[in-house]
């Protein structure tokens, strides 16, 4: 991967994950989202979130983690976007991988 890459998605996920932290934020607002986003990352690697979704989506520890990652971080991305959420059934074609 390119320095400009590495960079881009550095700041992506810094950005992304910002409201992430366990004070209250967009996982306060979307409980049941944030589960799902949540699951894919271990219980021991979950003060990290930002080191935990970097290594996965970097391919680091394999391409299964690096595909379960980019799901979960698509479907998170595409739920908590907006503050009225669409149904399930009318985005769920829309998310990456699924």
């Amino acid at each position: 991967m390119s320095i400009l890459s590495d960079d881009v998605l550095n700041l992506t996920l810094t950005l992304t994950l910002t409201l992430n932290l366990p004070s209250p934020g967009a996982n306060f607002i979307f409980p049941e989202d944030w589960a799902l986003y949540e699951a894919v990352i271990p219980a021991n690697e979950r003060d990290d979130y930002l080191k935990a979704y970097g290594k996965r989506l970097r391919g680091e520890l394999g391409q299964e983690e690096k595909l379960k990652a980019a799901k979960a971080w698509s479907v998170w991305e595409g739920r908590t976007s907006k503050l009225v959420q669409d149904p399930w059934e009318k985005v769920k074609d829309r998310c990456a991988l699924y």
